[in-house]
């Protein structure tokens, strides 16, 4: 069952999308701030939650990959920050695929919002001042990461009916290139991604479901 949060983040990545659309013969450098620029309204909202999205397109021909969501983040004023590149070539064959791994960023973007006001979260790397960020794969196996994950993953499996393990297995193995992160590596994060869930209760979306 979906949630408020989940539905915020499938509105965001919408609106994400249709920027990406409506853009698809500009060549230039696009950036828009979300929710302002394509609606009447300057935040989105939910419970205690209230925040924009600064988006960045950009488009290169030559880019290896249908498209690449190269960056999303927060900042401390609530801002979603995401830069996604295209390969004009595969437009619009490739936005469901975008969508998909949207909404599934976008919902880990949101949770980690939540961390810094939740006390029954983890605490974000964000938070800790000058804490040390790991590095590599014990990065994604933070408290804080997992957490974060399993929100942005289960989102994905309730909305398409894909297995929550499958789902993460993949996003893994098609950034092998782009991250310090092995097969091994990825296989003990599903795990711990399974353990955390079960301690803190969480339950994980189809996992019996073989995946396409």
């Amino acid at each position: 069952m979906m949630d408020g949060y989940d539905s915020l983040a499938m509105k965001i990545a919408r609106d994400i999308l249709f920027c990406v659309k409506s853009t698809h013969d500009d060549p230039g450098h696009i950036k828009l701030t979300l929710p302002e620029d394509i609606h009447d309204y300057i935040l989105y909202e939910y419970k205690f939650i209230g925040l924009d999205c600064l988006l960045r397109i950009n488009r290169n021909m030559l880019l290896n990959r249908t498209y690449l969501i190269d960056d999303a983040y927060i900042t401390g004023d609530d801002n979603i920050n995401v830069k996604i590149i295209m390969n004009p070539n595969n437009e619009p064959d490739c936005y469901q695929d975008l969508y998909m791994e949207l909404i599934e960023t976008i919902r880990h973007e949101i949770q980690h919002v939540r961390q810094y006001t939740d006390s029954n979260l983890p605490t974000p790397h964000g938070a800790k001042g000058s804490y040390r960020e790991p590095k590599g794969i014990k990065y994604y196996l933070t408290n804080d990461e997992l957490d974060a994950q399993i929100a942005g993953f289960n989102l994905q499996s309730k909305k398409f009916g894909k297995s929550f393990n499958d789902l993460v297995r993949k996003y893994y193995i098609n950034r092998m290139d782009l991250l310090p992160i092995t097969e091994k590596d990825i296989e003990k994060l599903i795990r711990e991604l399974n353990d955390y869930a079960y301690i803190n209760k969480i339950k994980l979306e189809n996992l019996n479901i073989i995946s396409n």
